[in-house]
């Protein structure tokens, strides 16, 4: 079959299943909320504010009462949009305020639109007496030196004897949350602030403080801003099986990664420099192999390049009790205290890893495995389960990050195609047929 053949299949199959899902949609479906990316405000930095926008994106999702799309402007609707003249790039480019988002999540076909800001401050806690506490917030001078802000007369008065001054400094992280009604005639927006102390300014102390914060935010809009609205429980989540553009008996057949999969995703993170999520990927790794001391050696050091030294030292002791020599292991820890550098453990851990994978694929029979093969598929079943769901826009950016990172799964090409047409984007369609022509001229 041809790609002009495939294509005019593919979009007669398209609106056939286009109107069965509106009317299950039609009677069985949530209300659509676009939800910008976070604005970082005082204290807080690109990676919080990032943090903050999948925690507030999870959180309303938990709610079962909206479905939740993170703007991006490479979204098909939004090209859709623009090319319908519904909005412009120039529109698309200067929204900032909240009803010009409002705006244009309006026009993108949403219910609802949200956004938030995240803070971070310092404040000095005073006990002045029990049941009396005082708390100043700290602002850098000039001169770049802290100093408190300015205090009411009755703060500069002195504590008697009888009081205590104790003084400390609390880090404070605070979610501006606030979500919006579209197209209801009238401007319909609801606030909610949520704040919790940090344990410490370290960076897993911060998260933990920003997810409190922003469950409590979410957690309070939602009882006014959804109140009218049901409660739709998550359908099954699909497998490799249940995919719309692929049968179960064609290769590669899903499976759940292996350890060898997430150790060698985790290796190429740390080479492209973003440990943080090696330190996932390792985990991972740990999680599905837990008597590999090797997987367990690579994990402290890791957690080590982060600064995470209790969490390093914790997994050294399981290594050691998952069959470590000691030798070895106290060799790690004097590379540790020495500092970030790559160690023989590592690099023997990696030859290891690599000669496991070898002997895997010999063993089956298989092609070589590209090594960003579990994370592609990984993407294509993310996608599989998007559509289903009935948020094609999200399943469609899936399919396209599963063809960045492997070009050569027509796979992709497929389903792309599919869920353009069926968003009415034909010629975005029509390049991923072509690209699929290219890749696999004959598809099974």
């Amino acid at each position: 079959m041809n790609a002009r053949s495939l294509y005019k299949l593919i979009v007669a199959a398209v609106f056939v299943v286009a109107f069965g899902l509106s009317s299950h949609a039609a009677n069985n479906s949530r209300p659509l909320l676009l939800l910008y990316e976070t604005v970082k405000g005082e204290g807080a930095d690109a990676q919080l504010a990032q943090s903050t926008t999948r925690a507030i994106r999870n959180y309303l999702r938990e709610t079962q009462k909206v479905d939740v799309t993170v703007f991006n402007r490479e979204l098909p609707t939004v090209k859709r949009a623009i090319m319908e003249r519904k909005l412009t790039e120039e529109k698309i480019a200067s929204y900032a305020s909240q009803s010009e988002r409002l705006e244009v999540a309006n026009e993108l076909g949403f219910s609802y639109a949200a956004g938030a800001e995240i803070l971070i401050k310092e404040l000095e806690v005073e006990a002045r007496a029990p049941g009396l506490i005082v708390a100043r917030p700290i602002q850098n001078s000039a001169d770049g030196e802290k100093s408190k802000s300015e205090e009411s007369s009755a703060d500069k008065e002195k504590p008697s004897p009888e009081q205590s001054a104790e003084k400390t400094i609390a880090t404070v992280v605070e979610v501006k949350l606030w979500v919006g009604r579209t197209g209801s005639g009238k401007t319909e927006k609801w606030e909610a602030v949520g704040s919790a102390s940090a344990a410490g300014a370290g960076e897993r102390d911060l998260d933990n403080a920003m997810q409190s914060a922003a469950s409590f935010a979410v957690n309070d809009i939602a009882r006014r801003a959804f109140a009218n609205l049901q409660r739709i429980a998550e359908r099954t989540p699909s497998n490799g099986n249940e995919s719309t553009a692929i049968a179960a008996d064609q290769p590669p057949a899903s499976r759940q990664p292996s350890a060898t999969d997430y150790a060698v995703l985790a290796e190429q993170s740390l080479k492209e420099g973003n440990v943080a999520l090696a330190v996932q990927q390792y985990s991972q790794a740990v999680n599905a192999d837990p008597t590999n001391w090797k997987l367990r050696i690579k994990l402290a050091e890791a957690y080590a390049s982060k600064g995470m030294l209790t969490e390093a030292e914790d997994e050294l002791r399981r290594a050691e009790n998952a069959g470590a020599d000691k030798e070895q292991i106290a060799a790690v820890r004097e590379r540790i205290k020495a500092g970030p550098q790559k160690s023989e453990a590592s690099a023997e851990s990696s030859e290891s890893i690599s000669q496991s994978k070898t002997s895997q694929t010999k063993s089956s029979g298989d092609r070589p495995i590209n090594n960003a093969l579990p994370t592609a598929v990984l993407k294509i079943l993310e996608g599989d389960r998007l559509w289903k769901e009935g948020k094609p826009d999200e399943a469609a950016v899936a399919y396209a990050e599963s063809i960045k990172i492997d070009s050569s799964d027509w796979r992709a090409y497929e389903r792309l195609a599919v869920v353009n047409a069926s968003m009415s984007l034909f010629g975005e369609s029509r390049k991923a047929l072509e690209m699929l022509a290219k890749v696999q001229p004959e598809p099974p």
